[in-house]
């Protein structure tokens, strides 16, 4: 499972104690999260599971978007162990090793990522070079049009396969 969440001041959950400190949380706060939970509660059918639409990139990695929508993105790109994965980006990036360990050159620093563990890649740095083999996810907030529907259309995945994977992705 892969978990990435927004930083926020609001919270509801139905623990009885509060994340944060510990501290219990009165039974009417309680009621009243348990009350907002169920009122979002959607009991009906689940998406179909979706493996992502692959395309080979001219270095021979492989990216697979997974989901995409307006908010977020995760992508998961592969590469053999000839060349290193070069990945360019103008905006934020988190970078999780799935695979075996890498070396991953992000700016002037160069060190072992071990599988399971992420980097957090300030859109400053604008690249980040894996040496693999390699096996990565990378979650960013995209621009669904620019970042996701063209270039897989583009690699001939059709319309509503594309839509398949997330909100805001159908036709315009």
């Amino acid at each position: 499972m892969y978990e990435i969440e927004q930083t926020s001041d609001i919270q509801q959950h139905a623990m009885r104690r509060r994340m944060e400190d510990g501290s219990p949380v009165p039974d009417h706060e309680w009621h009243a999260n348990l009350g907002r939970l169920l009122d979002e509660w959607r009991p009906g059918s689940r998406p179909e599971f979706h493996p992502g639409l692959s395309v080979r990139q001219d270095d021979g990695a492989v990216r697979t978007v997974l989901c995409a929508g307006p908010h977020f993105a995760l992508e998961r790109w592969s590469a053999g162990p000839a060349a290193p994965l070069s990945y360019r980006f103008s905006t934020v990036r988190i970078l999780t090793n799935a695979g075996a360990p890498v070396t991953v050159t992000a700016g002037r620093w160069t060190g072992l990522l071990d599988r399971a563990r992420t980097l957090l890649l300030p859109a400053a740095l604008g690249e980040v070079r894996i040496q693999g083999p390699a096996d990565v996810l990378i979650g960013y907030v995209p621009e669904p049009a620019h970042d996701i529907r063209v270039p897989l259309l583009a690699a001939g995945h059709g319309p509503a396969a594309v839509a398949a994977l997330g909100e805001g992705l159908g036709p315009r």
